[in-house]
């Protein structure tokens, strides 16, 4: 997608990625291999980043000067950016405390956001972020979230509770709470919702959630501890796995088959660009978004970014995370 900055140097942004040590919002440039543009950000400090579908609105919840479950300023304000003028539009205050963490834009004119200290997920009018629903989560430190393609049914990974969320979105209500571990982090779901994926933090395992079963279904073993995950249209769950350096791609349906590819220092979450078959994480230790090759399992591309990068997403695409 083409961009002009205000400075009349063209830029195509293929991707958004927030630097959290830099306190920025990268916009990358896959062609140029490079952040064509960075736009500071209000506070201290974003984690995530959202945009909308058509890819000229970017939102970074400005989460926390701490990590989660860590005493600190609890945030309270999302940063807008105009990805066109690579230009921070704006930022709103929702009103209380919140500790706002993971956004989803899903192409319906809604915001889907997290707010970790309030145990809810936010629903926010994109156009206005005024407040159109929440809905809660019933644990503690619901700090990511995914969201089936038809926008009925939502799962927050709850880190120190140790359990997934399911929510009803419609209702805009708590169906359960499915225990899983001591502590899980991130979630991916699949298309239909009908199942979700958790990274156990004290075992080298991911979780299955059979969600309208409001069940742990399964384990799959894990080369080493997960963290963010995505699960490609034909049944591949690719894992960073940011201890171990790697991210491993699993042939998910059945779980037979695991490769593990060395990328550099602390992948964190995982978009997938499943038209071309390939996988993107940013590696915080190493100041870089890496590219992998689902088929050939091989990096095909690394690209600098700034500081301690984290949150990623598509820029263009129905929810900014590619399935």
């Amino acid at each position: 997608m083409s961009r002009r900055s205000r400075h009349g140097d063209p830029a195509r942004v293929d991707l958004l990625v927030v630097n959290k040590a830099d306190r920025h919002l990268g916009l990358i440039d896959l062609a140029r291999g490079a952040q064509s543009h960075v736009v500071p950000l209000s506070g201290v400090t974003g984690h995530e980043v959202a945009v909308t579908a058509d890819g000229r609105t970017a939102f970074v919840p400005i989460y926390s000067d701490a990590g989660v479950g860590e005493p600190g300023v609890d945030g309270r304000t999302v940063d807008v950016v105009d990805t066109a003028s690579a230009e921070r539009r704006r930022t709103h205050d929702l009103g209380a405390p919140a500790r706002p963490h993971d956004a989803i834009s899903a192409g319906d004119g809604i915001l889907y956001l997290t707010a970790e200290a309030r145990n809810e997920v936010l629903l926010l009018d994109e156009r206005t972020l005024a407040l159109v629903g929440a809905i809660p989560t019933g644990a503690e430190q619901s700090h990511m979230l995914a969201l089936s393609a038809d926008r009925t049914v939502a799962c927050t990974a709850n880190v120190r509770s140790g359990s997934v969320s399911v929510l009803d979105v419609p209702s805009r209500s708590l169906r359960g709470v499915v225990p899983v571990s001591d502590k899980v982090n991130r979630i991916a779901m699949s298309a239909d919702g009908r199942l979700a994926f958790t990274a156990d933090q004290t075992t080298p395992r991911m979780a299955v959630v059979d969600v309208p079963g409001l069940r742990l279904a399964s384990w799959i073993e894990l080369p080493g501890i997960g963290f963010g995950s995505a699960l490609t249209r034909d049944n591949l769950l690719v894992v960073a796995l940011r201890a171990e350096h790697a991210v491993a791609i699993i042939d998910f349906d059945p779980p037979h088959a695991t490769r593990v590819v060395d990328v550099p220092g602390g992948p964190q979450a995982i978009v997938l660009d499943d038209e071309h078959r390939r996988a993107y994480s940013a590696c915080h230790l190493a100041d870089v978004v890496v590219e992998i090759d689902l088929p050939s399992a091989l990096v095909t591309r690394i690209v600098p970014t700034g500081r301690n990068p984290d949150g990623l997403c598509w820029v263009g695409r129905a929810d900014g995370r590619s399935r």
